[in-house]
């Protein structure tokens, strides 16, 4: 069982953000993997389809803006929620933010910015206060290796799945490996037409979700666009966890420049693997890679064994 405590929630900021961080660089699915997208997001009637046409409209698209919420309650019956803005820039320039509370009294923020050089992030928490720290071009690239090895959708965390697939269809994808999802609709929901992608879980899946006592999923998916714009988890009718994309815009004015984050006067960067808590998220990831028949790029293999006569090169 997962532990519910507020220790473990006041963890979580940093773990979305590393590998929500590491997801902004996997690539989506190539189209000719895909079956061929409908005509319209109003026309698709299975979930393959509509995912083809989520992912086709995704490649052609290499930035995005968008705001996310998300509420819940934990097993115990704590509630949590967390607010946060992303910003994606190709494959190299990543930005996010993140604001959460859980209970009646803990709350926590992250700060995350990824480019081709490297990786900064700043946390603060209860447990350990406000934190800066920076991982290099060469471990943030490590990272991404294993976690792309890995594919484990619950890696993305709440948002995460948004920095590679703007408009949800990695949500889409990751939800129908623990629900049999089916399509309803089109159908007006607040004045907005939208496809009611829904299921009930699956077997033996609890452990895949975020809310793992879940028992039913509904997703909203906008018919004008393609865009998820909810997403319950919900047990015997009651919602245990939502997910809302708030705002979205695929076309936004992004300045490379602005990708910064600047620690305040008096404050500095401690390289990741000197923070005791990162170190460990790290390491567990790439233990799990290893598991998995991952090979380390910083591990240069090792030369074979000299023969009998001959010299060790």
């Amino acid at each position: 069982m997962r532990d519910p405590s507020p220790r473990r929630f006041a963890r979580l900021p940093l773990a979305l953000v590393l590998l929500a961080a590491a997801a902004a660089v996997i690539p989506a699915l190539p189209a000719q993997d895909q079956p061929a997208p409908p005509p319209s997001f109003r026309s698709a009637k299975t979930v393959e389809q509509l995912l083809a046409a989520m992912r086709a409209k995704e490649q052609a698209h290499d930035r995005a803006r968008m705001r996310i919420e998300t509420t819940g309650r934990l097993p115990d019956g704590s509630r949590f929620r967390t607010t946060g803005t992303m910003r994606v820039l190709g494959k190299t320039h990543f930005h996010v933010t993140m604001r959460w509370s859980f209970g009646e009294d803990q709350e926590g923020e992250t700060e995350t910015v990824r480019t081709a050089e490297g990786l900064w992030m700043r946390e603060r928490d209860p447990v350990q206060g406000e934190v800066f720290t920076r991982m290099d071009k060469a471990l943030m690239e490590r990272v991404e290796s294993a976690s792309a090895l890995l594919g484990d959708p619950s890696l993305a965390g709440p948002g995460g799945a948004q920095a590679e697939s703007p408009l949800g269809s990695r949500m889409i994808a990751d939800l129908a490996t623990s629900f049999a999802l089916t399509i309803d609709g089109p159908r007006a929901i607040d004045g907005v037409d939208v496809l009611v992608v829904s299921g009930p879980r699956k077997a033996s899946t609890e452990e895949d979700l975020l809310a793992p006592e879940a028992d039913h999923v509904d997703v909203l998916v906008r018919v004008a666009d393609g865009a998820v714009v909810r997403m319950t988890q919900l047990q015997k009718d009651e919602p245990l966890t939502e997910v809302k994309i708030v705002e979205l815009d695929l076309a936004p004015e992004l300045d490379p420049a602005s990708f910064v984050l600047v620690a305040p006067e008096g404050a500095n960067f401690v390289d990741v693997l000197e923070h005791p808590p990162a170190r460990a998220q790290i390491e567990r990831l790439f233990d799990d890679a290893r598991g998995k028949g991952w090979k380390d790029p910083a591990v240069k293999d090792e030369a074979p064994p000299a023969q009998p006569g001959e010299r060790k090169q």
